[in-house]
């Protein structure tokens, strides 16, 4: 008998023999420019500021600072350190509203029993702070942000109090906040919450607004603001089992409206946006159901997407229900799981489990791009009996409708990750440039020369990989798969701390990831797509 060690270092040897002889995307360009100190901190943020830079803006407990690259060269050009913060201070997000970069922070005051939000802009040429302006100061004190309370636009570091949403034009950005109840009861409290927009140069309008129904009666399903200046919320009536449309207008004034989303449908995410003629776009992923699972508690088997089309005042003018065909379901999945998928279409609970939007794009010419990845958590055994969460991050869905809302074409993408400590080196990193769709990710090394049409092996956080990238045009859907580097050989050496929160989109498909290096190094990687 093999020993156990015998066994493991000849399935090594074997990986190493085919990673060895893979051969890298050629119309993808890898540079790194020189090698700089590295900057210690749990959150990072970057900015492509549009004339020639990147900005990074890296925060660790009262200090802050601020990186300054050339996007050509990917050479760093200046690092400054901040430290002139106050007491009870935590930093927000960074955020560019029309031409402008801004660093958003909150602080404790005191007196007034309440956190305050602060603005300073960051120059986009020396990434030299400048003034502090304050922006809101809630009326009394604000909850935590919960997971999923502000989708779409929640902070990404932890104890926020305010949620952030662009307009899609970017020339406005709307700050809400959910004041502290003064009841403790659902049926006796009404929500109070801030919708204040802000323009590039921080000129502030709207206000608090208190709901019209209880928290028992009503739940906040989605955010959005439009470059109008109006705030907006979709709010479902648990009674009624109907959505309403609560807008915000810059005096902050409130009306709601109710509007006509078919009832019944559960919905695993939902996103809202203004698009360039002022209509309102609300779109989300759907199941007839909820189905528990003995190893995955309960969970939605997506059977397609819902769209809608409405005026500012919630009158719907288009309606598409869009069902995933079984073929697109069964798609990269192994023959076992194709037969399964079969009986659940049979007893109609067939759908794509826990399929998430993440992101939707509204063209120029009235189309909108839908992405969608399956993301799913699960508390599950291990061989030794021990229970242990599972973080999974699975195949993604790109599906194009025209302004009327036909499917011009839909592609699923397959991707196999797992892990246990959260998001970390998984997920993906999507962008929109010039026609064409990015989605980077991390892959493992056995999918190296997997062809489009098979299931892929599962790739673990943590082990390494390939840096993956599918490049989808929106004109046809034509999809490109690409190798870009293996994390433990970018040209000889291994780079570490990958993760795909660290990507920054450039212009015109252009990609920028900072990795760390040993001796206390990290790097800017760039990558030129060729399409």
């Amino acid at each position: 008998m093999r020993s156990l060690l015998s066994i493991s270092l000849s399935v090594l040897l074997s990986i190493s023999s085919v990673v060895g002889q893979v051969k890298l995307s050629e119309k993808v360009k890898v540079s790194m420019g020189k090698p700089y100190a590295v900057v210690d901190a749990p959150n990072k943020e970057y900015v492509y500021t549009g004339n020639g830079k990147v900005i990074a803006v890296k925060s660790s407990g009262k200090l802050v600072t601020v990186q300054v690259f050339d996007a050509a060269g990917s050479s760093q050009i200046s690092s400054k350190q901040y430290k002139d913060w106050p007491k009870k201070f935590h930093p927000e997000q960074v955020v560019e509203v029309g031409s402008k970069v801004y660093f958003l922070y909150s602080v404790v005051n005191k007196g007034l029993k309440t956190w305050e939000l602060f603005a300073r802009e960051i120059d986009k040429e020396t990434g030299v702070f400048g003034a502090t302006k304050k922006l809101v100061t809630p009326t009394r004190d604000v909850t935590p942000v919960k997971r999923g309370e502000f989708m779409g636009g929640m902070s990404i570091f932890s104890g926020s109090r305010f949620g952030f949403y662009n307009s899609v034009d970017k020339s406005k950005l709307m700050v809400s906040y959910r004041l502290k109840p003064l009841s403790r009861k659902d049926k006796e409290n009404y929500d109070e919450l801030g919708f204040w927009i802000v323009d590039e140069s921080l000129n502030i309008s709207g206000g608090e607004a208190k709901m019209p129904y209880t928290e028992a009666e009503m739940n906040n399903l989605t955010f959005a603001v439009g470059g109008s200046g109006n705030g907006y919320l979709i709010a479902y009536l648990n009674e009624t089992k109907t959505f309403e449309l609560m807008k915000v207008s810059p005096d902050g004034t409130l009306n709601h409206y109710p509007i006509q989303i078919q009832a019944g449908l559960s919905f695993a995410e939902l996103m809202l946006k203004e698009d360039n003629k002022g209509n309102l776009l609300f779109a989300g992923y759907y199941a007839n159901g909820i189905e528990y699972k003995w190893n995955g508690g309960f969970v939605l088997n997506v059977n397609g997407l819902y769209f809608a089309r409405m005026t500012q005042e919630g009158k719907v003018n288009l309606v598409r229900n869009i069902e995933f065909p079984e073929s697109l379901i069964s798609q990269y999945e192994s023959e076992r799981q194709k037969e399964k998928n079969e009986k659940r279409e049979a007893d109609g609970k067939l759908g794509i489990e826990d399929l998430k939007m993440r992101e939707f794009t509204v063209n120029s010419d009235g189309s909108v791009v839908f992405f969608g990845e399956q993301y799913m958590v699960r508390n599950e055994m291990d061989w030794q009996g021990n229970s242990k969460t599972v973080y999974y991050y699975q195949d993604m869905v790109l599906t194009k409708i025209d302004k009327e809302g036909k499917v011009l074409w839909m592609k699923k993408l397959p991707k196999m990750q797992y892990g246990y400590a959260g998001r970390n080196e998984m997920g993906v990193s999507y962008s929109y440039s010039n026609g064409f769709h990015y989605i980077m990710y991390l892959d493992n090394k056995k999918n190296a020369e997997l062809s489009l049409d098979k299931a892929p092996a599962k790739h673990k956080d943590g082990m390494g990989g390939f840096l993956t990238a599918y490049v989808v045009s929106d004109a046809s859907g034509a999809v490109e798969k690409h190798l870009i580097f293996d994390t433990d050989d970018l040209k000889g050496k291994p780079v570490y701390q990958f993760k795909t929160s660290r990507i920054l989109a450039g212009q015109d498909g252009t990609q920028y990831i900072e990795v760390y290096l040993k001796g206390k190094k990290d790097g800017l990687i760039k990558l030129e797509i060729q399409k």
